[in-house]
Parts: C-alpha cells; sequence; structure tokens
C-alpha cells in the first residue's frame, strides 16, 4: 500500500480527515459540526471528542470558552465587553471558514492527484 493510500478510503476513494486535520480546526468547529461538513471523510463527532480526550484538549465548548475568556486579556479598556465579544464572534467566524475552505482545497487537491493518476489501486 502506498503512502498516498494510507489517507483514503479503500471503498470510496475519499480523503480521511487524520488527527491533524482535527486538531487543526480545534476548538472552533465543533465536532458535530466536523462531522456534518466532511461527511463520510470524518469520524463520528464522538470519536472526535475522544480524541481530543486522548491527547489532553478540553472539549471543543471549554477550549472556546477559555479562548474568549482568554481573549478580554487583550481587550481594548475603552471598548465595551458587548462590543469586545462581537468583535472576537466575528473574527472566529472568519478563522473557521478560512481553516475549513483550507481543509478543503487540500482534500480536493490529495483527490484529484489519487484519482488522475490512479494510485488507488
Amino acid at each position: 500500500m502506498s503512502i498516498l493510500n494510507l489517507a483514503m478510503n479503500e471503498t470510496s476513494n475519499k480523503y480521511l480527515l487524520k488527527p491533524k486535520d482535527y486538531v487543526d480546526l480545534y476548538p472552533i468547529v465543533s465536532p458535530s459540526e466536523i462531522q456534518e461538513e466532511f461527511g463520510a471523510r470524518s469520524k463520528t463527532a464522538r470519536t472526535i471528542n475522544r480524541l481530543y480526550n486522548k491527547i489532553g484538549l478540553p472539549s471543543s465548548r471549554d477550549g472556546l470558552e477559555a479562548f474568549i475568556e482568554e481573549s478580554y486579556s487583550i481587550a481594548d479598556l475603552e471598548v465595551n465587553q458587548n462590543e469586545w465579544l462581537d468583535y472576537v464572534m466575528e473574527q472566529i467566524a472568519y478563522e473557521r471558514n478560512k481553516k475549513i475552505n483550507r481543509l478543503w482545497d487540500r482534500i480536493r487537491k490529495i483527490e484529484e492527484l489519487l484519482v488522475e493518476d490512479d494510485y488507488t489501486c
């Protein structure tokens, strides 16, 4: 089996998300959102949560809440809390979309390479 095959589902020739992919999406994309977004390319939300737990990460919800709380330490003191929270949530949404799109781009490139060059046989 080639190295390229290791990232592919043998029955559907689809890229399967690797632990690094899940960690890259942590904590701004929840396990259920990952499963919904990437479908058969993803493990179940429960399995993703267990992966996070195994490597010592808190749940995505707890990790995101901690991130937001810590962001207040760099907040402009002249900006009220609601404005700061709105700003932080906009930035999280931007980064979330960027990370998801970057991963989809990588998935497409890998799948195209493997299908075009027929490395799956």
